[in-house]
């Protein structure tokens, strides 16, 4: 029985990429992988295992149903696009992306918390292995943009975090995407948004806390609702705040990949403070 997946979440880490997947996995239509992140397409000891273990991983799968799995690595991975097309060319694949600053602060904190990192969030981001561990991570369009010499913008979907946490992102439109009846899915929490420092806990202190005078009136009271719905997603308080100058000084770093991701693959970035700057 051919147990190929047919859908494929490739990103972005520390971006929601486990609570897209859960999400996902309530549907009717869909079955999850027996292991959240197989890493198959991006560890060249998982790829020369072969087709017959990836399937494996979709054996308990009823035939009927779309076959999907979540590893977030794949996305800064050169090989992955050739190696999932060379599999299934008409493979559905969903990235999940976040204010880079927000995602690369959410990163810091990840290690911080398990021990992996004792530096200042300012001295990891210059060091070499930091630049590369927290900042390169966010430069989405660089990575992303690669997948589009292999599928169509037909095969690719982005989302973003800020939407698709608090249920604003188009239900509709992402089923229709990936070709199955549309659902009432509610988005699936996962522990990480009630830790102390969460990706929710993180968002609610600073990611609103400056609306632009300059963005259109029904932009601003979206956002506003937008805050309103994260701030009850948690009760406790975050990390601390980054500061300002740092991320100014990474809101400008990111600001023309950005812009490519706009530009690219029309995603909605009104919520991220790194480009809506002031």
């Amino acid at each position: 029985m051919n147990n190929i997946p047919d859908i494929v979440i490739c990103g972005v880490q520390k971006s929601g990429t486990t609570a897209l997947f859960k999400t996902l996995a309530m549907h009717t239509a869909i079955c999850q992988s027996s292991v959240k992140e197989p890493h198959f397409f991006d560890r060249i000891e998982n790829y020369k295992k072969g087709e017959s273990f990836y399937e494996s991983l979709f054996e308990h799968c009823d035939c009927h149903k779309k076959k999907m799995e979540a590893t977030p690595h794949y996305y800064r991975h050169e090989d992955v696009p050739s190696r999932i097309e060379k599999m299934n060319p008409n493979m559905k694949l969903i990235f999940i992306v976040r204010d880079p600053v927000d995602r690369a602060y959410s990163n810091y904190w990840f290690n911080k918390q398990r021990g992996a990192e004792t530096r200042s969030f300012q001295e990891a981001i210059e060091a070499d292995d930091g630049y590369k561990k927290y900042i390169d991570k966010g430069f989405y369009h660089k990575y992303i943009s690669n997948f589009l010499q292999w599928f169509g913008h037909e095969n690719i979907k982005v989302l973003t975090f800020e939407k698709f946490i608090v249920g604003e992102y188009d239900r509709c439109n992402l089923q229709q995407f990936l070709e199955i009846e549309t659902e009432d899915l509610k988005v699936k929490s996962t522990n990480a948004t009630r830790r102390p420092n969460s990706l929710i806990s993180l968002y609610t202190r600073y990611v609103y806390r400056n609306i632009s005078l300059y963005i259109p009136k029904l932009v601003k009271r979206k956002t506003e609702k937008i805050r309103e719905k994260v701030k009850k997603l948690t009760s406790r308080k975050g990390y601390p705040e980054l500061h300002t100058d740092i991320r100014k000084r990474l809101a400008n770093t990111y600001e023309r990949d950005i812009e490519m991701m706009v530009k690219t693959f029309g995603i909605d970035v009104d919520s991220w403070e790194s480009y809506n700057k002031i």
